[in-house]
């Protein structure tokens, strides 16, 4: 399981940040660097912890913005590019990046309890946290309540076509 979260997680992160790399806007810099990291950490099983954590933290922050702007029926592209493209801004988009969000979580979780060089896949650069930090596991612990939170606002809200 934390193989297939990794690489699942790993190249949205990566294509996404590229995507953001490539647009040549300075605003989209910041944005983009943090991305590949986090994307190649957690893809290369380096320092799988901090990755994942950045990952939540990431998506953290994308979340409740698309909350705001699914709240206040704004209608244009999210800007998330990479492989999962750019949508427009919808409850959907935030039922997505919710799954996102608890399968980060979850993956923060999984490298927290099991040592990367415990973990089958792609560990290159295997890197045991034998003490994890204490802001990951509040990460992992945001990251699945927030991630709930968008869920939950999806159900609540959905649009009743979809019914």
């Amino acid at each position: 399981m934390q193989s297939f979260l990794r690489l699942i997680l790993g190249l949205v992160f990566l294509t996404s940040g590229f995507s953001k790399l490539g647009g040549g806007s300075l605003l989209w810099l910041p944005l983009g660097l943090a991305e590949v990291a986090a994307g190649g950490s957690v893809l290369l099983g380096w320092r799988l912890p901090w990755g994942s954590a950045a990952m939540v933290g990431l998506l953290s922050l994308f979340t409740a913005y698309l909350a705001f702007l699914v709240k206040k029926k704004v209608r244009r592209k999210c800007g998330c590019g990479g492989v999962l493209g750019d949508a427009l801004v919808s409850q959907a988009l935030l039922l997505r990046n919710g799954v996102l969000l608890t399968a980060a979580s979850g993956l923060l979780a999984l490298s927290l309890l099991l040592p990367s060089s415990y973990s089958p896949g792609l560990d290159l650069f295997a890197s045991p946290e034998p003490n994890p930090p204490p802001a990951a596991w509040a990460g992992t612990i945001l990251g699945l309540a927030l991630g709930a939170a968008a869920v939950a606002l999806y159900v609540r809200f959905r649009p009743r076509e979809l019914d």
